[in-house]
């Protein structure tokens, strides 16, 4: 029996709560207002509520609807000198006249006000409009003058956009190989190159990019009862896959994918007076991975930085047991053009 009663007293907390959660929202708001002037809300031909506007010209007073607590109902606001005067009333009743010296505006339409509605009514131009919530309602912050340009931050943007920059370059073993054990050994380990290409990006977080990358070339020599003079240049074709984290104009992404290569291997040697060429083409697929960032600097141009690895792997194209198996560093940065509306 003890826990029945329990359960009972429980059940009317809830309801006596719900209740009450209810009356709190039968509320009219009333938005830019006069400040400190004075604001009544009427029902049908009665007062019900009056109050003060705060300094921001808002004010919040009670509205009790009578049983069955709906009704459809026209909302009129008579602007005065001094005072504004919210009317909701019956759509089967007339409205009151308006006080001498007031000017009746209404609020375009028809509608059904119930207990749990809370009325906003902006009052601020000719025109009144109303906002009709169900439940509380907490209006937005106001903006001030010079800070929505810090407050919006423009999205990354998607579609295709083309992109050129320079970097630096580095292979990991052309230099060592080149030079072998030979004295005097000599030349540029990379450099600067460039690189160039388009990207789509399906979303502001997956894309999809081609282009096209050139290292420096590396150059050695060297000897001594016998000279040398190597090169060692590559053409990469990267293709891959984008995932991004876009945070407004800035987005931070990684890359993989695979590269094709073309390379040249040109070895210049001289024996006393007698000099040999020797050369080598190699071409294959290698994969391709990475990551970098892009800053929108408006909604058309971005610069952007990243760094990549790439295998460039392939065989002799002339069938003989010449290969390359090295890999490519390369760190770079420049400007993308978004083409994309």
């Amino acid at each position: 029996m003890t826990r029945l009663w329990r359960l009972l007293m429980m059940a009317a907390a809830l309801i006596l709560t719900a209740g009450s959660a209810i009356g709190a929202a039968q509320t009219v708001m009333v938005r830019n207002a006069p400040p400190a002037g004075a604001v009544e809300v009427l029902l049908n031909d009665a007062v019900v509520a009056t109050g003060t506007a705060g300094p921001d010209g808002m004010v919040t007073l009670d509205l009790k609807m009578p049983e069955p607590g709906e009704m459809d109902a026209n909302v009129y606001v008579d602007v005065c000198e001094k005072t504004r005067r919210v009317l909701v009333v019956d759509r089967n009743k007339r409205p009151p006249a308006p006080p001498a010296g007031c000017d009746r505006r209404e609020v375009l339409g028809l509608f059904l006000v119930k207990r749990i509605n809370t009325l906003v009514v902006d009052v601020a131009t000719l025109q009144p409009s109303m906002l009709l919530i169900k439940g509380p309602y907490t209006p937005p912050k106001p903006v001030v003058e010079g800070e929505e340009a810090a407050t919006t931050r423009r999205p990354s943007p998607t579609g295709l956009s083309l992109f050129a920059g320079t970097g630096f370059n580095k292979f990991r073993d052309a230099f060592s190989i080149a030079c072998g054990n030979a004295p005097g050994c000599s030349g540029k380990d990379g450099g600067l190159g460039y690189s160039f290409g388009g990207t789509f990006w399906f979303t502001r977080w997956l894309a999809a990019e081609g282009g096209y990358l050139k290292p420096r070339k590396t150059t050695v020599k060297g000897g001594d009862t016998f000279t040398f003079d190597t090169t060692f240049d590559v053409d990469v074709f990267p293709v891959m896959a984008k995932v991004g984290i876009p945070a407004g104009p800035f987005r931070p992404y990684g890359f993989a994918g695979a590269a094709y290569h073309q390379s040249l291997l040109n070895t210049s040697e001289t024996i006393d007076t007698a000099t040999q060429l020797f050369t080598q083409r190699t071409h294959g697929w290698g994969p391709i991975f990475g990551g970098g960032a892009e800053g929108w600097i408006t909604s058309k141009v971005a610069i952007y930085g990243e760094l990549s690895f790439t295998k460039v792997k392939g065989k002799a194209e002339d069938g003989g047991e010449g290969l390359v198996d090295d890999r490519l560093r390369f760190v770079g940065f420049g400007v993308r053009i978004r083409l994309s509306r």
